[in-house]
């Protein structure tokens, strides 16, 4: 079973993207996908579009997912993080940094959909707690 997927540093591109959205349905249909950890920090070619189709091949193995790494993906905005959000409601830690095209639409829509969710966009760290009647809680927004 594949626990992480580190795509760190490479060219993924929609191509790519595509390939991962089809092994991730495959192994969420044969009921083996134990994901837990995915990076793409500093990946050429992605953006919003390869975001939202690996999304895609998630929607079977998400509750698995824990920690998502976005960090120097300049092309990922609140479209891209709001798909991701809406398959892994299960996600703790998103990891942002030099994302800069990021706004307060994502970041709200992320910790209503989000049970338990760490954003980290820089080196310092302000604890927000916010709970509502579902139980959402966005415990730290770095």
């Amino acid at each position: 079973m594949v626990q992480t997927i580190d795509m760190s540093c490479l060219s993924i591109g929609l191509d790519g993207a595509k390939e991962i959205r089809d092994a991730l349905t495959k192994s969420g249909e044969a009921k083996c996908c134990a994901l837990l950890e995915m990076s793409f920090a500093r990946a050429e070619k992605f953006g919003d579009e390869e975001l939202k189709l690996i999304s895609q091949g998630l929607s079977r193995c998400a509750h698995s997912l824990r920690t998502l790494s976005l960090g120097c993906c300049k092309d990922i905005t609140d479209d891209g993080l709001i798909a991701i959000a809406n398959e892994c409601p299960h996600l703790w830690t998103i990891l942002l940094g030099m994302c800069m095209s990021i706004t307060d639409r994502s970041v709200i829509e992320m910790s209503r959909l989000c049970t338990w969710l760490c954003l980290c966009f820089s080196l310092s760290f302000v604890r927000l707690k916010r709970h509502s009647s579902s139980g959402t809680s966005l415990q730290i927004v770095n």
